[in-house]
């Protein structure tokens, strides 16, 4: 059984594709070579997507990347492929669900292709510029405590201030029981309990006065540590694993740095020293004389309580390092890339899909359902003919009556 050999154009009441002899070579189309094209820069792009996105450090993470990325390309290809050159001759022919099928076939595959394209084109600098959002806080932490700290001097006054009120206090009981009111002088308890509180204001302060050129040396050593913390940030061409390595190691530093700043500015011993002499003491069986000695103590504590008030230390809240971001962090940020991800909307779905529709619109007029049965014939849909092709014009008699035009060729065959 042989079939007719049918013409595109007016002349021809036949419904089929025209096939193209078997002994000459296929037609080329240019859509073939722009769906290659467009196929190659979608791999390259969901190539260059997975490497950004799996961070490689190691030969089986580049092995990932390699399978991945050629896999990701082969894939687009052939389903946009086959999606086109068989999809749309099936879903003309009026195979059931042959559109649905092609077409969601493009969108499913370009969906994935270009989500993890865009994911892995922008997870990098999404990646960078939360880090250095938490850069900025963390800088504007550190400045804020270093500039409270150089006041430190202040609170260095009020702990001297302290200690000289209440060793002239010890020393005035002494002389002439001038806070008991009892007696003329001496070192009974109101003087042992006055000259017990000085010495452990003398000993915070003397712990400040030793610790003071370490404070120097560790606020250098937290602000270049933080100076070098936002040129890690900035670096643009440092991997996402290497930034965050070596951020987290200057953070250390930095932790080093504020612990040297504890021991040498003891602002917890500090404040503890105001609380106790705010708190008072009490004389058993005297309230009286513990009123007095406390009068004496509580203006020596508030003016601790007012100088480390003026720091503002306690204050401070530091930032903490966000979480390495994720393909759900990255994806909120498609307003900001919104060019790149409708460029790679309409090369991974919208072209494909374009191309599907116009090859399906110019094979509805020429395919019969089920019409053709040949066997080792070539394959019934050819683009290099069909894409290039010109309107289809059919013949009155052919719109007519398709079905006697039908009759003629079976009865010719």
């Amino acid at each position: 059984m042989t079939n007719p050999t049918p013409t595109f154009g007016g002349n021809s009441t036949s419904n089929t594709v025209q096939r193209a002899p078997k002994d000459k070579k296929k037609l080329k189309s240019p859509h073939q070579a722009k769906l290659k094209l467009l196929s190659t820069c979608s791999g390259i792009l969901f190539g260059v997507g997975t490497y950004w996105l799996i961070d490689p450090n190691s030969l089986p993470k580049w092995i990932e990347v390699v399978t991945v990325s050629v896999a990701g390309g082969v894939v687009i290809y052939a389903v946009n492929s086959a999606a086109i050159t068989r999809g749309a001759y099936q879903a003309a022919a009026g195979v059931t669900g042959a559109a649905v099928a092609s077409v969601g076939a493009i969108l499913a595959a370009g969906l994935t292709i270009s989500t993890v394209s865009f994911t892995g084109l922008t997870i990098h600098t999404v990646d960078q510029m939360v880090l250095q959002d938490f850069g900025r806080a963390n800088s504007d932490y550190v400045q804020a405590y270093v500039s409270n700290v150089r006041q430190a001097d202040e609170v260095m006054i009020a702990v001297d201030t302290a200690l000289q009120q209440v060793s002239a206090a010890a020393d005035c009981e002494r002389v002439s029981s001038c806070v008991s009111r009892q007696g003329n002088g001496g070192e009974g308890l109101t003087f042992h309990t006055l000259n017990g509180v000085a010495s452990q204001i003398d000993t915070v302060h003397q712990s400040l006065v030793e610790g003071e050129d370490v404070r120097d040396e560790a606020l250098l050593a937290l602000e270049d540590a933080d100076a070098n913390l936002q040129a890690a940030l900035n670096d643009r061409y440092a991997s996402r694993s290497a930034r965050r390595a070596v951020v987290q190691d200057l953070l250390s530093e930095q932790r080093a740095a504020l612990a040297g700043l504890e021991r040498a500015l003891p602002l917890s011993v500090v404040s503890g020293l105001a609380e106790t002499l705010e708190a008072g003491i009490a004389i058993p069986n005297n309230p009286d004389l513990s009123q007095r000695i406390n009068a004496r103590l509580d203006l020596a504590g508030a003016g601790i309580i007012q100088a480390l008030d003026g720091l503002g230390v306690a204050a401070l809240e530091r930032p903490s390092m966000p979480p390495e971001t994720g393909v759900m962090e990255t994806l909120a940020w498609v307003g900001f890339f919104l060019p790149l991800f409708a460029m790679l909307v309409l090369i991974d779905r919208l072209f494909p899909a374009l191309l599907w529709f116009y090859t399906y619109s110019a094979l509805v007029p020429t395919v019969s359902p089920k019409e053709d049965d040949d066997e080792g014939d070539d394959d019934p849909f050819d683009p290099g003919r069909v894409l290039n092709l010109p309107p289809v014009v059919l013949t009155p008699s052919a719109r007519a009556n398709p079905s006697a035009a039908t009759g003629r060729r079976r009865k010719t065959a």
